[in-house]
């Protein structure tokens, strides 16, 4: 076994972290393009949750209509990736990208872009911290 390999299995489970949380921001923007296309869209839910709006998916549907009016999500997912590159913490860049990634198909384009550029580029920079 070479000095670089560990004999502990569980250190091989994620042999790449860095796509891995790309794998998971491609999860998060499919589930986001599910509810962008199915729930929030058309025109025919609209009615329905006009006309009845304390089922479960009209209110999932208000709530994340919610999330994308003035780009909050877009937002959050950037300060989030800002505060992952001034405190080098590769988690937290992981959790900016998931959020960049739901920001950028729910409607916060441009701080989206941002959040989820910033927060690859920090996923695959070398460096010690894990």
């Amino acid at each position: 076994m070479s000095p670089t390999q560990s004999s502990d299995p569980a250190s091989r489970v994620f042999i790449y972290p860095s796509l891995a949380w790309l794998g998971g921001a491609v999860v998060v923007a499919l589930a986001c393009a599910w509810m962008r296309f199915e729930l929030i869209e058309p025109l025919a839910r609209a009615a329905a949750c006009a006309a009845a709006p304390d089922t479960v998916l009209c209110q999932l549907r208000a709530g994340v209509i919610g999330l994308f009016q003035g780009e909050r999500m877009g937002w959050a997912a950037l300060g989030v990736a800002v505060l992952a590159a001034l405190l080098g913490w590769r988690w937290l860049a992981g959790v900016a990208l998931l959020g960049g990634a739901a920001a950028l198909m729910l409607y916060s384009v441009e701080p989206g872009a941002v959040a989820a550029l910033l927060a690859t580029l920090l996923l695959l920079r070398r460096g010690s911290n894990a």
